[in-house]
């Protein structure tokens, strides 16, 4: 078994509590849940999105044990990781969205977790703008998959398209599509995409 997949299955069952309030659950987002769907993708990392700043502080409460006295680079450092002296790193962008965020390295894998507030006037995607896989929006359209014994939480793939698009990444692209094109929520899609990207789909 592939060693995000290992790590993801230890990590489960430690982060289920915080899916029993509606104020700290979370979803996983990123290539895992790409992969969780049945696309051809091998990811590098565990990304999670959490509903809520507290979201993110119930990450750090539930994997406490695995955070390090401190660490030796700084919060805008690639190599950053969460630790006991700084657990968290919050504040806005160059984009004006507000971050709480946390990191881990486990058995060499990363794991982050987010909560990403757009800033004010921030258009939707009834605006025909899409919807962003770590946006506020994607709540209500969280799914669930197996792993093993396991259920997940994940953001559908109708969403994860239009962001895959956004940043370019044409062979999670294609991906996607190949597992779409079995099934799909056209309505979902439909509002998941902005006008450009749903005509590439088609």
């Amino acid at each position: 078994m592939e060693r995000w997949k290992e790590t993801l299955m230890q990590l489960i069952p430690r982060l289920r509590p915080a899916l029993n309030d509606p104020e700290t659950r979370w979803a996983l987002i990123g290539s895992a849940a790409t992969a969780l769907h049945g696309c051809a993708v091998e990811p590098r990392d565990l990304d999670f999105l959490a509903v809520s700043p507290q979201g993110v502080r119930r990450f750090l409460e539930l994997l406490a044990e695995f955070l390090p006295e401190t660490c030796p680079h700084p919060v805008d450092h690639p190599d950053w990781l969460s630790s006991l002296a700084r657990p968290m790193s919050d504040g806005p962008d160059e984009y004006g969205f507000t971050w709480h965020f946390a990191r881990w390295r486990l058995h060499d894998v990363k794991v982050e977790v987010a909560h990403i507030s757009p800033p004010t006037g921030f258009r939707s995607s009834a605006d025909g703008r899409g919807i962003w896989e770590a946006g506020p929006e994607i709540w209500p359209h969280i799914v669930t998959v197996p792993l093993g014994s396991l259920s997940i939480p994940v953001v559908p793939l109708e969403l994860q398209l239009g962001t895959s698009m956004q940043r370019g990444l044409e062979d999670r692209v294609q991906a996607v599509v190949d597992v779409l094109q079995r099934g799909h929520d056209g309505a979902l899609l439909h509002r998941a995409l902005t006008d450009d990207q749903l005509a590439r789909f088609q």
